[in-house]
């Protein structure tokens, strides 16, 4: 490690240096020439390995954890991590050099986004109206009093179950009117009949 930082220095810029995450933090505090390029990928953590069914491995994993909670840890961290040998100052252009996500390169997202809300939308308008269409067909019910039911079922987000009863009487309703109209047709044609026989035999 010790040698590829020092080739860093000397290669003015012309060389790059992979380097484990926790080391690069190590070599960044003590070299103020160096500088991270990207974020960290591929992580991983650290362990300690115990023996297989070792009886203090709950206890040492408790112990880390009241370290952690207690920022022992990141205390430890600071101390070696850190030294006071080294000042390196902030420079204001880094900030530039930092890739930053813009409406531009997160253009392509919202674009999916929205496709893929419009399509969910026509594809429940087309189940919605294939529903309706498989109950008039199954109900015997008008067309529109099935698509006012569903609309207001489906407005009415707060019911989990639809009515049971919901087409019986606009069922009832359509059959009673197609039967009181043949009704009065034939009752008509029957009087209709009767005072031509009527007729017919005052002649005689």
């Amino acid at each position: 490690n010790k040698e590829g930082v020092e080739r860093l220095k000397r290669s003015g810029g012309r060389y790059a240096y992979l380097l484990e995450t926790t080391a690069l933090q190590y070599y960044l505090n003590r070299n103020c020439e160096l500088k991270q390029i990207g974020e960290p990928f591929n992580e991983k953590h650290y362990a300690i390995a115990v023996p297989l069914n070792a009886p203090f491995r709950s206890n040492l994993s408790v112990g880390i954890l009241k370290l952690s909670e207690k920022g022992m840890l990141y205390k430890i961290k600071s101390k070696w991590f850190t030294t006071n040998e080294t000042n390196c100052n902030a420079d204001p252009n880094a900030a530039a050099d930092v890739s930053q996500y813009t409406m531009e390169s997160v253009g392509g997202l919202f674009i999916v986004l929205v496709g893929g809300v419009l399509v969910s939308i026509l594809i429940g308008i087309l189940e919605f109206l294939w529903n309706v269409e498989q109950i008039i067909v199954r109900e015997n019910v008008l067309p529109m009093v099935v698509l006012k039911a569903e609309l207001k079922f489906f407005l009415r987000f707060w019911q989990a179950r639809k009515p049971l009863r919901t087409y019986a009487e606009s069922r009832g309703s359509t059959s009673t009117g197609y039967s009181s109209f043949d009704q009065t047709a034939s009752t008509s044609t029957v009087k209709k009949k009767k005072k031509k026989k009527k007729s017919k035999k005052s002649i005689d």
